[in-house]
């Protein structure tokens, strides 16, 4: 690893913010972000924001939700080292969740947004994405999807496309990961208009060039293994990347999934974009880097 990523993966975060809705996955994130690596006197900002959107019944009125954030915010406090002198500010806001969020962010020049990943969705939530999904595909900082109750990261998986943001993320991935961490990373190889060159060349042409393909990727890869600390394994699989990253994940026990998103475009649209699909399934965190 080069002498300058080496010390920017051991800088801590410096500001955080932490949306919460009061359920028992905002709950996860709550914890996590405790459990950060963080500066002294490192700054969180709690967050709880009062859908315009949900019937006066269903919304946390804001008296009790005032209540529950000063108790998340002692809670965290209690919770991080003595030695971080953490200062924990809280925030409640009305209006569109997803939003309202992501100013809160830029409003508190935050490093990282940690939001916890819902259970069932609503029919809405199923055709125009998840409060989760809106903040990652908007966000211009790094997104921490916590789901796993928060034990040091040690297995991290990291998607590269050879992208910025894919860079971005491993990064990002140093430093929130233990200095002993072993990290894989993985590359979905993707031939474009693959079932037309499949029946325009010989199955021999077909093939050689499926080689090649895969030959360059692990090379490319090779120069990202050795910014690493540790020896790491490379994995090159052809496929969709959505369940390439979800099927290394499963079988590696990655306790972190890291990657960079992509512009959205007409492709994003029709089928959704590989963060939003990985952070519906993923059976870990999810650490996502803009574009």
């Amino acid at each position: 690893m080069l002498r300058g990523e080496s010390e920017e993966a051991m800088k801590p975060f410096r500001r955080i913010l932490v949306a919460t809705d009061f359920s028992p996955g905002a709950a996860v994130a709550l914890k996590r972000a405790g459990s950060l690596p963080l500066a002294r006197s490192a700054v969180i900002t709690l967050v709880h924001v009062v859908s315009n959107r949900l019937p006066t019944g269903q919304a946390v009125p804001a008296v009790a939700a005032r209540a529950k954030l000063q108790d998340a915010a002692r809670t965290l406090t209690r919770r991080a080292p003595r030695s971080a002198s953490i200062v924990v500010k809280t925030a409640l806001l009305r209006g569109n969740p997803a939003a309202e969020i992501l100013a809160a962010a830029r409003r508190a020049k935050a490093e990282l947004i940690v939001l916890g990943r819902h259970g069932r969705r609503t029919f809405r939530e199923l055709v125009l994405g998840s409060t989760v999904e809106r903040v990652v595909r908007g966000s211009d900082r790094l997104v921490l999807v916590a789901s796993v109750l928060p034990k040091p990261y040690r297995a991290p998986l990291v998607a590269v496309d050879f992208t910025p943001a894919a860079d971005a993320a491993l990064r990002a991935a140093l430093r929130l990961s233990h200095p002993g961490s072993h990290f894989r990373v993985v590359h979905a190889c993707h031939i474009p208009f693959e079932a037309v060159w499949y029946r325009a060349l010989t199955p021999s042409a077909y093939h050689r060039d499926r080689r090649e393909c895969a030959e360059d990727a692990r090379r490319a890869l090779g120069l990202v293994v050795a910014r690493l600390p540790k020896p790491s394994g490379i994995l090159v699989r052809f496929g969709d990347p959505r369940a390439v990253i979800l099927a290394a994940a499963r079988r590696g026990g990655a306790d972190l999934i890291a990657l960079g998103h992509g512009r959205p475009g007409l492709r994003h649209d029709l089928v959704g974009g590989v963060c939003e699909a990985v952070s519906r399934a993923a059976p870990c965190d999810i650490l996502v880097a803009p574009a």
